[in-house]
């Protein structure tokens, strides 16, 4: 019998701290886990398990998909698992040329700024910050008497 499934949380934290609280959750060790991964799917090994928890490896979305069934959550838990998922679709070696461009163009991504225009955010940020300051020591100064 497997376990219930959790929904998904959609965590944004490492995958090692993830794993820590659901290991903690259900009180389990990650040897149980490596063990418990392996027996029920065959993959992995308690050295990987070991350095994943480390934060030394980080397995790609089949793993995850294993740990995950095992813990009884959904893989999209995990951070890297939805990010390896993307990773995947925009691989034209994987999916094509056509596909990756496809997917591609289906994700709402804003390109990065560049130097010029992140220091005017910045800037623009402190500014309001400076007078949002300036603002409440006013108003401190008008109440106190």
């Amino acid at each position: 019998m497997s376990p219930r499934r959790r929904k998904p949380t959609g965590s944004t934290d490492p995958l090692r701290v993830v794993l820590e609280q659901l290991l903690a959750e259900r009180e389990m060790t990650a040897h149980a886990l490596s063990v418990e991964v392996r027996e029920q799917t065959g993959w992995g090994s308690s050295i990987g398990i070991s350095k994943i928890m480390r934060g030394e490896l980080v397995p790609g979305p089949e793993g995850l998909r294993h740990i995950a069934a095992v813990l009884g959550v959904e893989p999209e838990v995990f951070a890297e698992y939805r990010l390896g998922v993307a990773r995947e679709a925009l691989d034209w070696r994987e999916v094509g040329l056509g596909q990756a461009l496809t997917n591609l163009g289906e994700l709402d991504v804003e390109p990065a700024p560049d130097g010029a225009e992140l220091a005017g955010r910045i800037k623009r940020a402190e500014r309001a910050l400076e007078s949002a300051l300036r603002e409440l020591q006013s108003r401190r100064e008008r109440k106190t008497p």
